[in-house]
C-alpha cells in the first residue's frame, strides 16, 4: 500500500478539499483509502495568516471526536450484553467517585450533570477546578 502525496491520482478529492477551503475553512488534510489505495492531500494553510499548506502527515489533537468514539464502543458492549445502559455507571467506574444515580445512558447523552472534568473559565475571570487526576494505588 502506497501513500500518494499529489494531487495527480485523485484530481476530484483535490477539488473537495479546495472547495472546502474556499468556503471559509482555514486548511484541511484529507486520507482516503479505498478500493483505488491510499491517497494523501491537503489545501489551504497551516496556520491562520502562513503560507504553508497543512502538512499531509501532521497531528491533530481529536478533542471531543473521542466521544463518538467512545459512545461506538459503549454501544457494541451493550450490544454484547457486557454492558447496561441504565446500569450505575460506578459499576464500570468506580474511581471517579460518581453518584450512584448516574447511569451509562445518561454519560453518553451528557445528562449525567458531570461537571466538565478539565474545569471551568468564566467570564468574570475565575475558575473552578475540575475534577483532579490521581494516579494513587496505580502503578
Amino acid at each position: 500500500m502506497s501513500i500518494t502525496l499529489t494531487d495527480q491520482d485523485r484530481p476530484e478529492l483535490q477539488k473537495a478539499i479546495e472547495e472546502i477551503v474556499d468556503s471559509g475553512i482555514v486548511g484541511i488534510t484529507l486520507r482516503a483509502h479505498d478500493e483505488r489505495g491510499e491517497w494523501v492531500g491537503s489545501a489551504g494553510v497551516a496556520e491562520l495568516g502562513g503560507t504553508a499548506k497543512p502538512p499531509v502527515d501532521g497531528h491533530v489533537r481529536i478533542g471531543s471526536n473521542t466521544k463518538t468514539f467512545t459512545a461506538s464502543l459503549v454501544l457494541r458492549l451493550v450490544a454484547e450484553g457486557r454492558i447496561g445502559l441504565d446500569t450505575p455507571a460506578t459499576d464500570y467506574l468506580p474511581e471517579p467517585g460518581l453518584d450512584e444515580r448516574i447511569t451509562v445512558r445518561m454519560l453518553l447523552r451528557h445528562t449525567s450533570g458531570v461537571f466538565n472534568f478539565t474545569g471551568e473559565y468564566y467570564a468574570d475571570g475565575t475558575f473552578a477546578p475540575g475534577i483532579p487526576v490521581t494516579t494513587a494505588g496505580r502503578e
